[in-house]
């Protein structure tokens, strides 16, 4: 038998924080990561790596409450004490630093958002190499980042990079590739490109066609299709 408050206990209460999160039962999960906390705190002492982690899920379900000033101060801890690791380029300081620069995105706070962001990115580029999925999908996210701004040349370049990345690694056949053309699809109709947004768009629907249940994919993208139809034959 485990004691009360021993690490075992914190582990059991993480994993139900989480079963309540993803069930949108933010009150328990709230408890539950709390106490998963105050336990860690107590038998590991507050620079432990795990106290980072559930530091990192309780910032993570305030960010989906859209209580942000409380999941900033939590992430911001994450980040110190992953950062205070000897030699620590870990994938989790890379998760923590997405997360806040995620929610610094969210806020419109794009000075603060950018450097956290490619920080995240070199990190999983030195720990996992160029050709990762994980690599591609923070390209992905960046280039985003960079649409949300209307820097569509920056948007451009790491999408592209995000492309190539899932093509050699994937093939020309998968989701993850149909979603960077996709978004360099949507991209090129923001900037008024439109026979060259409709080329990336249908490439994208040829995808998800020989694909199985992707047919709301392909209802979404068929929508922009036809708006930018309109547009041309206007």
């Amino acid at each position: 038998m485990f004691e009360k408050r021993s690490p075992r206990k914190a582990i059991n209460l993480t994993n139900s924080g989480l079963m309540f999160k993803r069930l949108k039962k933010y009150n328990k999960a709230e408890k539950a990561f709390q106490k998963a906390l105050e336990i860690e705190r107590e038998q590991m002492g507050d620079s432990h790596p795990d106290v980072a982690i559930s530091l990192n899920n309780l910032g993570m379900l305030y960010f989906d409450m859209e209580h942000y000033s409380r999941a900033r101060i939590l992430l911001e801890e994450a980040i110190k004490i992953a950062d205070n690791i000897p030699d620590n380029d870990s994938i989790s300081l890379a998760t923590y630093l997405n997360n806040l620069g995620s929610l610094y995105t969210i806020q419109g706070n794009y000075q603060r958002a950018e450097p956290l962001l490619l920080r995240a990115y070199e990190i999983h580029r030195k720990v996992l190499g160029d050709n990762n999925p994980d690599v591609a999908t923070d390209l992905n996210n960046i280039g985003s980042f960079y649409l949300n701004q209307k820097k569509y040349d920056l948007a451009q370049k790491f999408f592209s990079d995000a492309l190539q990345i899932d093509q050699k690694i994937f093939g020309t056949l998968h989701m993850d590739v149909a979603i960077r053309l996709t978004n360099l699809g949507l991209l090129f109709e923001e900037q008024g490109l439109y026979e060259k947004a409709l080329e990336f768009l249908k490439k994208a629907v040829e995808i998800y066609e020989k694909m199985r249940h992707t047919e709301l994919e392909i209802d979404k993208i068929q929508v922009a299709i036809d708006r930018i139809n309109k547009q041309i034959s206007h």
